[in-house]
């Protein structure tokens, strides 16, 4: 009994430990590396337990190990901020109900772009085909209740994004003005794949409309007419549609 502790067979047991502790933890990133290490207590084993290594079980149990590090390092990247650029990373910051894997795959989609000219965004009455995130710089806002300018950190177009309707008001990035462009028609694509991503996006917009409300007392004396009564319906319109999609979902 004592010199199965001192052969290759205890190799064995510690495989089997690791691997009972991994399947007993419900988090994933955890469980992977849980199993990770008890394989490569198997492949120890393969290799000491005769005079002849067991190559094939090595090659195959390597394989097991490599694909499981592979999908730990996705796991880990959809978790945290690595490799992320600094302006993608304070940009994650604002976009607060997304985890890190979703932002990324949200990014990908988008284009960054500084406007050289004053570039119109969105047309009031007009069909909305690109989402907007003004990152910074100042943008110019037209609607029926008053016109004016406001800074950027703001979305626009979520409002008939949302609703499915034309835009509300017409908006123009001013000259210097950075933002990411997003075609909407990539973003249902995502949210309709991915319930997750979709709850994540509706909670954004509701965070940002939040925001919007919240600012615009701030922006009044920049403001002719009275937008920010406007901000409000535009708010309530959010919060109804979210609420008109969950009865759907439920029905």
């Amino acid at each position: 009994m004592i010199d199965h502790f001192y052969s290759a067979g205890i190799l064995v047991h510690f495989a089997l430990l690791f691997y009972a502790a991994g399947f007993l933890i419900r988090d994933e990133l955890w469980l992977r590396t849980l199993v990770l290490v008890g394989t490569f207590f198997y492949i120890a084993y393969y290799y000491f337990v005769s005079a002849v290594p067991l190559w094939d079980a090595i090659l195959a149990s390597s394989i097991l190990a490599l694909v499981n590090m592979v999908l730990i390092g996705v796991i880990i990247r959809e978790r945290t901020l690595l490799a992320m650029s600094s302006h993608e990373a304070g940009l994650y910051s604002v976009f607060c109900t997304l985890t890190p894997g979703q932002f990324r795959r949200l990014l990908r989609h988008g284009c960054w772009r500084t406007a050289a000219k004053p570039e119109v965004l969105t047309e009031i009455e007009k069909p909305v085909n690109c989402l907007y995130y003004v990152v910074s710089g100042e943008i110019d806002l037209e609607m029926d209740s008053g016109a004016g300018t406001l800074d950027g950190e703001k979305f626009i177009g979520e409002i008939a994004f949302i609703l499915g309707t034309n835009a509300s008001a017409t908006v123009t990035a001013r000259p210097g003005a950075v933002y990411v462009e997003w075609d909407v028609t990539d973003i249902r694509r995502m949210m309709k794949r991915s319930l997750a991503f979709e709850n994540a996006m509706i909670a954004l917009f509701n965070v940002d409309m939040a925001r919007k409300v919240a600012t615009s007392n701030n922006d009044k004396d920049r403001i002719s007419g009275e937008p920010q009564t406007s901000l409000k319906r535009l708010a309530n319109a959010s919060t109804m549609s979210r609420k008109q999609e969950y009865a759907i979902k439920r029905v």
